[in-house]
């Protein structure tokens, strides 16, 4: 493996429901529920007895005809669980993707319009209401000023021809290196790319070459839109060709670094001896020093083939090349700063929208510079506390319900069991919110927009290599992106993260369907902390594998009998799935659900029928022919087979329907899957 990544799941259900929602899971659940027969139960035959039939008791026979409990059944018939449940539903999703040119259109698609929409209303804030010394006063004061153009007698484009100036006059590798060393200007030092993260249990510098575009050469597109920009700033036709070209051959040696890892690559934390053991040139741990960003444990996390890299890249022959390459970084990334460009260069390299838009441009720059304070700003503006307490309510109820799954276990020794419950015990939970944010106290605003925004990507960073000076005994998440229809696993934290998609009032909807589309997504995520990567990992997020021999083979057994279920399936017209790709998160799927139904069990008189129709509507996608291609190229599973493979393999869903044999997606009882 060459590395171990943050889990996540893509299907995400949020729990934005609004009054139309609320209205259609009613509506669905009354008219498609189980029907009841009008017919009473015949008596079973019986000796009369020799008196005659009192009226009284003649009253108590007739009631007893009619009792309630007595009355049959009969369950709704199913072929494709999917198709019942959303049918109606994907014709309107088709012609929503066929207006919009998508290629799939979900659940999880309308509900991200609708954060988006929640997102624009705060960017619309009346700054003159806020105090002027809060962190959202400075957010909004920036995005104002550079929404305006209030460039105060220059334009973008001279003031960020001004700022490339500074690169371009660095002529040695003293000045180079002085470059790098730069808060906000060193992040453009791409073959250093680095990410502070949490990586295998602790805080770190993650440190993996990115090109211009994050991984691959610019098409000729780009490079076109590029150069035509840096025209436009001020750079003569022949300089900015050049600087295009230059990049291009320093994206080139990023792309055949990366071609060259393989499964085989060792990865790992890299400090001053290693360093000196491969003869190593590069001063990159004097760089990060001068910095403020080396740690405690003055190391960072890569590959070992990155030594080698680091002195073919950073050669003086490559140094004008190298500066060249964050000239073009920087001015597409500035560009979206410019208000004349209408976002046009950063949509031709980071599509961001349906089409170029300064807005939408701009406020994605904005919530990568502010992104903290807009996140604290949602969760205060739409989040109530009551919303927070009831998905911690489910989570507690899940981590119970785990460690009972855990318990029930017969492969499992006493010691495994142990260390299965002490990641339930330990986990961190993120609702809404990070552990560890920014704020902006000491950013001081000018009238100067590209000053002022680069003030605040400063503040940032520096915030972010802070971290890597944090005790080990206090290490909060500080990477989670919130505001978003998505919810995470991460292992190297041992953290479920639960994003502002899924914390939205829902007091209308029963217990049933909350804990479909909000349970079943967070029971996903705690099972990451146990699938084929998860499980790779204690407590405190160490790479420490703590099953034994036997209790791992008896585990694999498990997990290759998911890969192989899922192996080969045909999807659409000769599009199949990849049993390997999918294992990890089918096994997420299947344990969460799993986790879901235990709970449901334990309630008196648990509505099956809305539970796995409200599971299924939070599933709903469309797919054209070409998204379904794409769909098979993810971990997860396409939306359809999440439905119908993942109820088909437990019990309740058979008993609650009547499941045709015939049907592809019946799954006889020898042939279906469990996890622990």
């Amino acid at each position: 493996m060459k590395r171990m990544t943050n889990c996540r799941t893509k299907r995400v259900a949020a729990c934005l429901v609004t009054a139309a929602l609320s209205v259609s899971i009613s509506a669905q659940v009354t008219g498609c529920a189980a029907s009841v027969s009008n017919k009473a139960t015949q008596p079973e035959e019986i000796i009369e007895s020799e008196k005659e039939t009192t009226p009284s008791e003649e009253i108590i026979e007739s009631e007893k005809e009619t009792t309630p409990s007595e009355e049959i059944i009969e369950r709704e018939s199913v072929y494709d669980f999917d198709d019942l449940v959303n049918a109606q539903w994907k014709e309107e999703a088709k012609a929503k993707l066929e207006e919009n040119g998508y290629s799939y259109y979900s659940v999880i698609t309308e509900r991200t319009e609708v954060l988006d929409d929640k997102m624009v209303e705060i960017f619309k804030t009346d700054i003159s209401s806020l105090p002027q010394d809060s962190d959202i006063y400075k957010v909004l004061y920036v995005y104002n000023q550079i929404l305006d153009a209030k460039w105060e007698g220059t334009d973008a484009k001279k003031e960020i021809k001004s700022k490339l100036d500074l690169i371009d006059a660095v002529c040695t590798r003293d000045d180079l290196y002085s470059l790098f060393t730069d808060k906000y200007w060193g992040r453009y030092n791409l073959g250093m790319s680095r990410r502070v993260d949490f990586v295998r249990g602790d805080i770190t510098n993650d440190i993996d070459p990115q090109t211009i575009i994050g991984n691959g050469r610019m098409t000729d597109e780009q490079k076109s839109v590029a150069q035509n920009y840096l025209i436009n700033l001020g750079f003569s036709e022949d300089r900015a060709k050049e600087i295009i070209s230059n990049a291009d051959e320093m994206d080139k040696m990023i792309v055949d670094y990366h071609d060259g890892l393989s499964e085989d690559t060792l990865w790992g934390f890299i400090g001053r001896k290693t360093l000196e053991e491969k003869n190593v040139q590069f001063p990159i741990l004097d760089i990060l020093s001068n910095q403020e960003a080396l740690g405690r444990d003055k190391s960072f996390y890569s590959s070992l083939d990155y030594l080698s890299f680091l002195d073919d890249y950073y050669t003086d022959e490559n140094i004008p090349k190298i500066r060249d390459q964050m000239i073009a970084c920087a001015a597409v990334t500035l560009s979206r700063l410019d208000k004349e460009d209408g976002g046009e260069t950063s949509f031709a390299f980071y599509p961001y929208a349906e089409k170029p838009d300064f807005d939408e441009c701009l406020r994605y720059a904005m919530f990568q510079a502010g992104g903290y304070t807009i996140e604290k700003t949602f969760k205060d503006k739409y989040i109530s506390d009551k919303t927070i307490d009831d998905v911690k309510e489910i989570i507690e109820d899940e981590k119970a319900t785990m460690r009972s799954m855990i318990a029930d276990t017969d492969w499992l020794s006493v010691h495994g069991k142990e260390q299965a419950n002490h990641k339930i015990f330990y986990l961190k939970e993120y609702i809404g919110e990070n552990g560890h944010t920014d704020d902006l106290s000491e950013v001081e605003l000018t009238e100067n927009p590209l000053e002022n925004y680069i003030a605040l990507k400063t503040s940032l960073n520096d915030f972010r290599d802070k971290q890597l000076l944090t005790d080990k005994t206090d290490k909060e998440l500080f990477t989670g992106s919130f505001i978003q229809v998505n919810a995470f696993y991460n292992a190297y934290n041992n953290s479920i993260i639960v994003g502002d998609g899924y914390l939205e009032d829902v007091t209308d909807a029963s217990y049933e369907e909350k804990l479909a589309y909000l349970g079943v997504t967070l029971a996903h995520e705690l099972s990451h902390a146990y699938d084929p990567k998860g499980s790779n990992y204690d407590y405190e997020g160490y790479n420490d594998p703590w099953m034994s021999e036997e209790e791992y083979e008896e585990y694999s057994n498990r997990t290759k009998k998911i890969e192989d279920f899922f192996d080969g399936m045909e999807v659409g017209d000769g599009i199949k799935l990849d049993g390997k790709l999918v294992c990890q998160e089918a096994f997420a799927d299947l344990m969460g659900m799993e986790c879901c139904l235990r709970i449901l069990g334990e309630r008196d008189n648990p509505d099956y029928d809305a539970f796995f129709k409200a599971y299924a509507r939070e599933n709903a996608c469309y797919y054209t022919q070409d998204g379904l291609k794409e769909a098979v190229k993810d971990t997860h599973l396409p939306y359809k087979e999440r439905i119908n493979y993942i109820v088909g393999q437990f019990d309740e869903f058979y008993e609650t329907y009547d499941v045709d044999s015939d049907s592809p997606y019946y799954v006889p009882k020898e042939k279906r899957l469990s996890t622990f």
